[in-house]
């Protein structure tokens, strides 16, 4: 009776010492690490996925006339590959090195000439 009773006062206080040392790391703020990217880094960046989760919801963004155009870049452009990224899509070489952006675009959205952030032009 006394092993039992032992064994259930161990289970609370293990339960009470792992909510203590769980709020102890919550309050502490994680510091996240910027890192400074290069032009080459920068570049690979924009035509990488996190994961492969990522990859499927880029792809389930693109409405219908978008996919049809993304199937022609794959035609087009077979012996690269075509990464589909914030509704843009780029085509990268074997090392995933962006060498053309398009984007599609209807007679509704505003006219862009080049990419934000490099000055690279893209192709509509």
């Amino acid at each position: 009776m006394a092993l039992i009773v032992g064994i259930f006062l161990g289970f609370i206080l293990g339960y009470i010492y792992k909510s203590l040392k769980s709020s102890d790391e919550k309050k502490t703020p994680r510091k996240e690490r910027q890192r400074n990217f290069n032009y080459m880094e920068r570049q690979q960046v924009k035509t990488r996925y996190e994961s492969d989760t990522e990859r499927i919801r880029q792809l389930n963004l693109l409405n219908t006339n978008e996919s049809k155009f993304m199937r022609l870049l794959q035609h087009e452009f077979s012996s690269y590959n075509i990464v589909a990224k914030n509704k843009r899509f780029y085509v990268a070489d074997k090392e995933m090195y962006p060498i053309a952006i398009f984007e599609y675009r209807d007679s509704k959205q505003v006219y862009i000439s080049e990419d934000k952030e490099d000055g690279l032009p893209i192709f509509l």
